[in-house]
């Protein structure tokens, strides 16, 4: 499926076409004067790799947390389309979730898997009731997997949420 269609926005860009990288500083001076820029000089730190990857990969364990642990809708809209995504993506297959995605959802490898991008999933599917088989399939592909510190970290995290030993640390205890 059309990863950044489905997923993202609802004119199937990250950002709408309207509202991103449009090219037109008079815009720019304009927004930047309506937020009540002071004129200090701005140094931009970017990049042009648009992808599905690491820094976002950890999303649907943060959204889906969130809508579990704070009913919070917006997140639990969001994460319950990345599942959705990401269940279709694969055909049911958590070994099929890639290292990675472009904004069109082709994988950036198609031949490597790792626990990084499935335990999160994990999480979303749990906003999902109709999502159970796709969540256990997950949790089988992931509890007992060793990669590297980062991967396993973030693994273990998930697998916390997955298995209710998470607990909501504003709560009092």
């Amino acid at each position: 499926g059309n990863f950044r269609a489905q997923l993202w926005a609802p004119r199937g860009t990250l950002l709408s076409a309207d509202a991103y990288n449009q090219g037109d500083p008079e815009k720019c001076r304009q927004l930047l004067e309506e937020a009540g820029y002071d004129g200090t000089p701005i140094r931009w730190m970017s990049t042009k790799e648009y992808f599905y990857n690491y820094n976002a990969g950890r999303d649907p364990w943060r959204l889906g947390t969130d809508a579990l642990l704070n009913g919070d809708a917006r997140a639990l809209a969001a994460v319950a389309r990345i599942s959705a995504w990401a269940l279709d993506d694969t055909g049911g297959d958590p070994q099929r979730i890639r290292l990675g995605y472009r904004l069109d959802g082709t994988p950036l490898q198609t031949d490597y898997f790792t626990t990084f991008f499935a335990a999160p999933l994990g999480v979303a599917a749990m906003t999902v009731p109709s999502q159970q088989a796709w969540l256990n399939a997950i949790y089988d592909a992931v509890r007992q997997r060793e990669e590297d510190y980062y991967e396993d970290s973030v693994t273990l995290l998930c697998l916390l949420v997955m298995t209710a030993n998470f607990w909501d640390p504003t709560s009092s205890i």
